[in-house]
């Protein structure tokens, strides 16, 4: 069943945590999909025509974690605001339970948004890709058993990211 308004208004815009905790699997416009909840992660289709990615709602993260850079082959691009941030939102009345040691981030992310990693408190490696071009605010704060931090280029390139800390 295609619904295109509510109460006689035209749909124009779906947030990206609107159907979080809800069965609801993937949202398709014009054939298509705009907003899929599968496994582990939660894609969004964005504006540029590549996905943003986050933690899906109520999942509890297995030790080790790989983020893809792509999906449905198109580019995952952007890692959302508190993404990946066991505390936002709690939605099942408890944070969740993200006992991650080791997180790899694909080629294609370019972007890390604010407060994506934080509380992660048994993260003990990241690797960076080489696609990165930006890291928000507190991105990785309060990581109290990190240990290692990967990035898969130069000095260089890594002095030519924007960071938000």
């Amino acid at each position: 069943m295609a619904i295109n308004s509510i109460n006689g208004s035209t749909i124009t815009a779906i947030e990206a945590a609107s159907f979080d905790g809800t069965p609801l699997t993937k949202i398709n416009v014009d054939g298509v999909c705009i907003w899929t909840g599968t496994g582990y992660f939660i894609f969004t289709l964005l504006n540029d025509g590549t996905y943003s990615v986050k933690a899906a709602s109520g999942v509890d993260l297995p030790d080790y974690l790989e983020i893809p850079g792509t999906y449905n082959g198109v580019t995952v691009s952007k890692i959302d605001k508190n993404g990946f941030n066991p505390h936002y939102p709690i939605e099942s009345g408890r944070p969740y339970l993200y006992k991650t040691k080791g997180l790899v981030i694909n080629e294609g992310i370019t972007t890390i948004g604010d407060y994506a990693f934080v509380h992660l408190l048994d993260l003990e490696y990241v690797v960076l890709p080489k696609s990165l071009t930006s890291v928000g605010q507190e991105a990785f704060w309060d990581l109290q058993n990190l240990i290692a931090a990967y990035y898969r280029e130069s000095s260089e390139s890594w002095d030519e990211i924007s960071l938000g800390w």
